[in-house]
């Protein structure tokens, strides 16, 4: 047992070496471009020029983000079989996937600090403690689902989106004012009740606690989900 933690520790360093040199760095570097062209731009209001806000480039780090950095956590290893090199000494892939995704977490979040700090500095303030949250929430969120759907092919980040798309779309058929007959606002009152809560969003940036717990509950279901097919995968028994 204590060589398979010693194994595990060893693959920490490849784990965040492989994110900073692969989706992270880009992230990043697209992060930095984002705040270089918007910080010179200067929105015309009622009282003069107004400097952008960064909130919606947090917003975007937090779901593109953890799209691209989960999106081939998994399917990458099966795709190329490296799980074969990896899983032939004495590591639980549970443990491995588990410890990754949580190192790419803390790298996201970290990038989600960084927007806010450069943000306050050369626009408009940005608060870190929400930037921070929403990051977090949104990562354990639609992480667990991309994850989930790692396990079984190599664009999972596309069927995030798609399902981003699909929680829009059916909270607004399911709401009272849809100019839809009453059978199928019911129906898309179940797709809503069914799909990822992605459409809290609003709630979960202004610290609402039951939405965010929503959204944690949910992304934790995703990622038990993530669990059990993994296991339940030949190459990783």
């Amino acid at each position: 047992m204590a060589v398979a933690r010693a194994r595990l520790r060893q693959y920490a360093r490849w784990q965040i070496l492989d994110y900073a040199f692969g989706t992270g760095g880009i992230t990043l570097a697209i992060v930095c471009l984002w705040i270089w062209g918007a910080a010179s731009v200067k929105v015309v209001g009622p009282n003069g020029p107004v400097a952008a806000s960064f909130d919606w480039m947090v917003e975007l780090v937090a779901f593109l983000g953890t799209a691209f950095a989960t999106s081939n956590l998994i399917s990458e290893d099966r795709a190329r079989g490296y799980y074969r090199l990896q899983f032939a000494k004495p590591v639980n892939p549970l443990l491995l996937y588990g410890q990754a995704f949580v190192l790419r977490g803390i790298a996201l979040v970290a990038i989600a600090a960084l927007v806010s700090a450069l943000g306050s500095v050369t626009a408009h303030p940005v608060a870190l403690l929400p930037s921070v949250r929403y990051t977090a929430v949104m990562y354990v969120l639609v992480g667990g689902i991309t994850l989930c759907q790692s396990t079984v092919w190599r664009f999972a980040w596309v069927g995030s989106c798609a399902l981003f798309g699909l929680s829009v779309v059916a909270a607004q058929l399911a709401a009272a004012g849809a100019a839809i007959s009453p059978f199928w606002r019911g129906v898309w009152s179940i797709v809503h009740a069914i799909a990822p809560p992605l459409v809290l969003q609003n709630e979960v940036w202004g610290g609402h606690a039951l939405p965010i717990v929503w959204c944690l509950g949910y992304g934790v279901l995703a990622l038990i989900g993530s669990a059990l097919l993994l296991r339940g995968l030949e190459w990783a028994r």
